[in-house]
């Protein structure tokens, strides 16, 4: 990784952004509900419950905002290009929204809530923890290309830290035979834990450019970050499980898998969290 190379707090679409921000987005920063994530490549993606309803760039003077036409069109959109949604930002962002919960977030709460609309409210909930969603980053082991993705990222005081989010139905978090056929989640966090290790350096640096970036644009701040102090990263990586199962359906089968679950990764010395 060479984080100076991904970022740059000089970029003319921060400073446009920094120094007169445009209406739309006035907006979008104040809205509740709506999260924005600063890119690799110096680009703003902006998100609705996972949903990514605008990418934000500045090519010679102009800003360029552009979404999936499905959150443009809706039931009217004919492919899958990706079109201009600036006057939607700045006349009726609702639609975007709505459109967005209809063609990707999907509004049914309860055991069948997807995993972006359970990122999302974890990223909209803890504004001032969470740092970054979605985090990707390819690279070569031997002759492999890998692509390694971060769920959600968090500052607690200077302190990075890595989670990735799974619900309680992932069949990644199990199998029938646990410990012939070990489940995949086992794989993925070690790998998060190796990618981490030999990154450290080089991920605390970006982030520290992330941080700087938010700051300027007035975006949440995680609280009791010292700017004056540079970050360190938490080795061990989260897994943050989501139980949807309604209780008053609990039966044997179940209880059971939330305990071989909750077994496994004790045993493999994962380090995890139920959220309830």
């Amino acid at each position: 990784m060479d984080p100076a190379a991904m970022l740059d707090p000089n970029d003319p679409l921060f400073k446009a952004l920094a120094d007169n921000s445009p209406e739309w987005w006035s907006k979008l920063t104040a809205d509740p509900e709506i999260y924005v994530e600063i890119r690799k490549g110096n680009l703003i993606h902006v998100y609705y419950y996972g949903a990514r309803i605008a990418e934000i760039k500045y090519i010679r003077g102009t800003y360029s905002v552009k979404c999936h036409e499905k959150y443009v069109n809706g039931n009217q959109a004919t492919g899958s290009k990706y079109m201009s949604c600036i006057n939607l930002l700045e006349n009726d962002v609702t639609r975007l929204k709505e459109n967005a919960l209809e063609f990707y977030v999907q509004e049914s709460e309860g055991e069948d809530t997807s995993e972006k609309r359970i990122q999302g409210r974890l990223r909209i909930d803890n504004p001032h923890r969470y740092i970054d969603s979605e985090f990707a980053h390819g690279y070569e082991k031997g002759e492999k290309k890998n692509l390694i993705r971060f769920d959600l990222v968090a500052v607690d005081g200077n302190e990075l830290k890595v989670e990735e989010l799974k619900r309680i139905g992932d069949c990644r978090l199990r199998t029938s035979e646990m410990e012939i056929n070990q489940p995949e989640v086992l794989t993925q966090m070690e790998r998060y834990a190796t990618f981490m290790a030999t990154n450290q350096d080089a991920l605390c640096v970006y982030y520290q450019t992330l941080l700087k970036i938010k700051r300027m644009l007035g975006l949440p701040m995680p609280i009791g970050y010292d700017t004056e102090k540079p970050l360190t990263l938490d080795l061990t990586p989260l897994l943050l499980i989501k139980n949807l199962y309604d209780y008053s359906k609990m039966g044997m089968e179940r209880y059971k898998r939330l305990k071989d679950i909750r077994d496994i990764l004790e045993k493999k010395e994962i380090k995890y969290y139920i959220l309830p």
